[in-house]
C-alpha cells in the first residue's frame, strides 16, 4: 500500500459460475502486466486482488477448482496465483495447522513469482511449472555456497525439484 501498488478489482453478480470467474481471471494477466509500477524491483511488491462477494458461502469452493485451472497459464507468465475464501484448505508450509489462505470474501490474489515461490512449484506434479521456475531462478542456486542464509532454506526445495524433473 505504501508504495501504491495493491490493487483491486470487484465482480460482483457472477455467483459461483466456474467457467464466467476463470474467464476473468484468465485476462488479469494481461491486465496485471499493464499495471504499475514497471521497475523491476518495485513490480515484486505489486499485487491484485480479484474478488467475487457474490458467490455463495456454500459454493467458495469453486475458487479451488478455477485455481487448478488458471495455474499453469499463471505461472508460464512468471505470475503467481492464489485463492482466499472462508473455507479454503490450503494449509502453510512450515505450519500444516495454518490456513494463510482463509479470507471472508471470496477472492483471488496475484502478483509476479519470486525466488522463494519454488515452495509453491515443486509439488511433484507439474513440471512446466519447475521449468518456468527454472528458467527465472536457477541460475542463483548455482553455486550453493554463495547462497545467504533465505537461499540455503529454497535449496533444499530446488534441488528435491530439479532430481524429480530433469534427469
Amino acid at each position: 500500500m505504501e508504495r501504491d501498488s495493491l490493487y483491486q478489482a470487484f465482480h460482483p453478480n457472477i455467483g459461483a459460475d466456474e467457467r464466467r470467474i476463470e474467464g476473468i481471471l484468465l485476462e488479469y494477466i494481461d491486465e496485471f502486466r499493464r499495471l504499475p509500477p514497471f521497475d523491476p524491483h518495485l513490480k515484486l511488491k505489486k499485487s491484485l486482488q480479484v474478488l467475487f462477494p457474490d458467490i455463495p458461502e456454500n459454493q467458495v469452493q469453486v475458487l479451488d477448482v478455477v485455481h487448478e485451472h488458471i495455474k499453469t497459464p499463471y505461472v508460464r507468465a512468471g505470475l503467481m496465483v492464489g485463492q482466499f475464501h472462508a473455507r479454503c484448505d490450503v494449509r502453510g508450509i512450515h505450519n500444516p495447522g495454518f490456513r494463510p489462505s482463509r479470507s471472508p470474501y471470496p477472492l483471488v490474489a496475484m502478483r509476479h513469482m519470486e525466488t522463494h515461490d519454488i515452495v509453491f512449484l515443486a509439488d511433484g506434479n507439474h513440471p512446466e511449472w519447475f521449468a518456468e521456475y527454472n528458467a527465472r531462478f536457477g541460475d542463483g542456486f548455482k553455486d550453493p555456497d554463495k547462497l545467504d542464509e533465505k537461499g540455503r532454506t529454497l535449496l533444499r526445495f530446488y534441488v528435491a525439484a530439479r532430481k524429480a524433473y530433469i534427469s
